[in-house]
């Protein structure tokens, strides 16, 4: 790994070049792709609880509102002086956990579409139709 770094430090602008034909490549966004991975860390970091496949949909709804709950409450504080919240005002903690906050809300969401999707196909439905 180190001599793929060092590499990029010799040509700086390959290294944006390599990266964006990856993202080109996978035709997914780069800021996506690493919202994903972070997403995908909470959820490892979660295993340990046991499966969501089994989860109803009662359930997840609560734990949708309960993370936004916990996400909004991140964001608030850093709004109180202002009409509207600037990135630029909030410290550094903050920052961090309102990113944890609303990567548990992806988290959710992603439970409850997957489980949409395997009732879908479990009913017979298996290409995505537009609605």
């Amino acid at each position: 790994m180190e001599g793929i770094l060092m590499f990029f430090d010799l040509f700086p602008d390959m290294y944006d070049l390599i990266v964006n034909l990856h993202y080109k490549t996978l035709g997914i966004r780069r800021e996506l792709f690493h919202f994903s991975e972070r997403v995908e860390e909470t959820l490892k970091r979660n295993d340990h609880k046991g499966g969501w496949e089994e989860c109803s949909l009662d359930y997840l709804y609560f734990k949708l509102k309960e993370e936004f709950n916990e996400a909004t409450t991140e964001i608030k504080p850093a709004m109180w002086w202002k009409e509207s919240f600037e990135f630029e005002s909030a410290g550094i903690t903050r920052l961090r956990k309102i990113q944890n906050e609303v990567r548990d809300v992806a988290a959710v969401c992603m439970m409850i579409d997957r489980n949409a999707q395997l009732e879908l196909i479990n009913r017979g439905v298996e290409e995505e139709e537009e609605y």
